[in-house]
């Protein structure tokens, strides 16, 4: 297995948790085809920006040092 031991290193240097949300999506290959979609007040807003994002929920991500405790 390739990276197993990398892997299994990781797991036990870290504890990550993580919020079942998903990850905002950025639209900018097809930003000329929004923009002609576009009403008038819309393309003078989307205009301005090189990225647009739609309605975008920012999950928290957790990553925690494990502690190094005493082997019994």
């Amino acid at each position: 297995m390739i990276g197993g031991k990398r892997r299994m290193d990781f797991k036990k240097l870290f504890h990550v948790e993580s919020d079942n949300l998903a990850v905002p999506e950025i639209h900018s290959e097809d930003f000329d085809e929004r923009q002609d979609k576009a009403d008038d007040q819309e393309n003078a807003e989307l205009e301005k920006k090189d990225i647009v994002y739609d309605n975008v929920a920012i999950p928290e991500i957790h990553i925690h040092r494990k502690k190094k405790g005493k082997k019994q």
